[in-house]
């Protein structure tokens, strides 16, 4: 059985086509992690006024809330 020339060319251009795209899948995605890495560090760079003067709110970090009488409480309870 004979096949014909195109029949013969298809797998192979699929092939091609797949992995040129996953080439450039790849070429974007690290291009994309790049930009947000020196985004973040530019960021972290900035101080608390830096960050409000270009309409971004300071990173919020975690607070320790202590209400008024909770040691005595505490100490009481030994």
């Amino acid at each position: 059985m004979m096949t014909n020339h195109l029949e013969d060319r298809a797998p192979r251009k699929r092939a091609l086509l797949l992995a040129i795209t996953v080439v450039a899948t790849t070429i974007a995605t690290v291009r994309k992690w790049q930009r947000a890495t020196a985004t973040a560090s530019a960021l972290a760079d900035l101080t608390a006024d830096q960050l409000r003067d270009v309409g971004l709110p300071q990173p919020s970090r975690p607070e320790l809330a202590v209400k008024a009488g909770l040691v005595t409480n505490l100490i009481s309870m030994r």
